[in-house]
C-alpha cells in the first residue's frame, strides 16, 4: 500500500482497475515529505477520495513530484505488448526520462531534413556522377597527352598560324575596301584622273 500511495501522491499516473486506493483497507489520509531537487522540503497529502493538496504551501505548492516507478506486474505486461509493438516499450521508456524537449528538437531537425531533401538527391546525384566525370576527364588527358605525342602541338601551332594568317588576310582585305571607298568618295565630278 506504501508504493501505492507514493504514485498517487507522486501523480505516476491514475490508480490501477481493482487498486486499493481508496478502498475499505486505504487509509482516511495519506502524507508524504519530500525534499526536491533545490532542497526544499515539501508535505502533500491527500484524504480517501480527495485531491492531492500541498500542505505547507497550498497556494502555491507543487501538488506532485516526479517519481520513477511501475506496478507488480506492468512489467510482464509491457514485455508482452513489446513483442507485438515496439512503440509500447518505447513509451514506458519515455515515462522514466524528461524526453519532450529531445522529441520537440528530433521533430525540428525531421522537418528541415525534409525540407532539405531536394538539395540532397541533388547533392547525391552530383556525387553518383564523379565516376563518370572522372573517366572523362582521363579520357581527355589520354586524347592530349596522345596529340603531344604524335607532334600534336606543332598541329596545334600549325593551326594557330593559319588562323591568324586567315585573320590578317581579312583585315587586310577591309582596308582596301575602306581605302577604295576614300579614293571614289573624295573625287568630285568633272575632275579628270
Amino acid at each position: 500500500m506504501a508504493f501505492e500511495a507514493l504514485r498517487l501522491l507522486g501523480d505516476a499516473g491514475p490508480p490501477e482497475p481493482g487498486s486499493v486506493v481508496d478502498s475499505d483497507v486505504w487509509p482516511d489520509s495519506v502524507s508524504l515529505f519530500y525534499r526536491d531537487e533545490t532542497g526544499e522540503q515539501h508535505i502533500l497529502g491527500r484524504v480517501k477520495n480527495g485531491d492531492v493538496e500541498n500542505i505547507a504551501d497550498s497556494l502555491t505548492g507543487p501538488i506532485s513530484f516526479p517519481i520513477e516507478s511501475y506496478r507488480q506486474g506492468e512489467t510482464h505486461t509491457i514485455s508482452k505488448k513489446a513483442q507485438e509493438d515496439p512503440l509500447a516499450l518505447l513509451t514506458f521508456l519515455d515515462r522514466l526520462i524528461a524526453v519532450e524537449q529531445a522529441i520537440d528538437r528530433e521533430d525540428e531537425i525531421r522537418v528541415k531534413l525534409n525540407e532539405l531533401s531536394p538539395e540532397i538527391e541533388k547533392a547525391q546525384k552530383y556525387v553518383s556522377d564523379i565516376p563518370a566525370g572522372e573517366r572523362d576527364l582521363a579520357f581527355r588527358r589520354g586524347q592530349v597527352q596522345r596529340l603531344k605525342e604524335d607532334r600534336g602541338e606543332e598541329v596545334i601551332r600549325l593551326q594557330q598560324q593559319l588562323e591568324a594568317e586567315r585573320r590578317t588576310r581579312i583585315a587586310i582585305g577591309q582596308a582596301l575596301m575602306e581605302l577604295q571607298g576614300a579614293i571614289t568618295g573624295s573625287r568630285t565630278p568633272g575632275s579628270t584622273s
